[in-house]
């Protein structure tokens, strides 16, 4: 009976250990078809319980594998995404959107951003000026401040901050006014020079 044949028959029952029977085995089959002698048998065994063994792992890990997946799937989360400003001409802003920038002196365009967003200021009113001749600067600008302050004060002074708030204007120049541009636009802004809201104006 060949030692390494029986060896590798017993190393082949413990899976821990099988391949050192797949070693065993091979050698003394080797030694077998040189020599002659008994145990080609148990040599045999021996190589095929390592495959077994090696089959039986790669199918539990593969299972395992599986059950983890299937237990714990990966979870995405999307991104947080912040709106995009979007710039338009002073003189199409609409009551209700929220701007970033801009002096109301001399801004020819505006950055529109979500009101519940830092912002410089929030459109309340649009309105034609009426009455005036060939106005000059200094004009044009009182008739705006006093017309902004009929259309929006009262509005404004309902909200919870009336105190830190401000109304302010996008009015035309006297070389605007002689192109036909009369149109007074009114904003609420901080009342502090730098500060920005962070909500639109409540005024229930």
């Amino acid at each position: 009976m060949n030692g390494l044949a029986v060896g590798s028959l017993i190393t082949g029952l413990l899976g821990c250990v099988s391949f050192v029977g797949l070693i065993l085995g091979i050698i003394a089959l080797r030694q077998i078809g040189r020599r002659g002698g008994r145990g080609r048998g148990m040599a045999i065994a021996g190589i095929a319980l390592f495959c077994a063994w090696t089959v039986i792992g790669i199918a539990g890990y593969v299972f395992s594998s599986g059950a983890k997946t299937a237990a714990a799937p990966e979870v995405t989360r999307p991104s947080p995404t912040r709106t995009a400003p979007t710039k338009i001409d002073v003189r199409k802003m609409r009551v209700g959107q929220c701007i970033n920038d801009a002096s109301t002196d001399a801004a020819e365009n505006v950055k529109v951003v979500p009101c519940d967003q830092p912002h410089d200021m929030e459109v309340l009113a649009n309105q034609n000026l009426h009455g005036l001749i060939l106005p000059t600067d200094d004009q044009i600008q009182q008739q705006a401040r006093l017309l902004c302050r009929k259309l929006v004060g009262a509005k404004i002074d309902r909200d919870p901050a009336a105190d830190v708030l401000a109304i302010t204007n996008y009015h035309p120049s006297a070389q605007g006014w002689r192109h036909g541009d009369h149109l007074v636009t009114c904003l609420v802004s901080h009342a502090t020079e730098g500060k920005k809201l962070s909500r639109p104006l409540k005024a229930a």
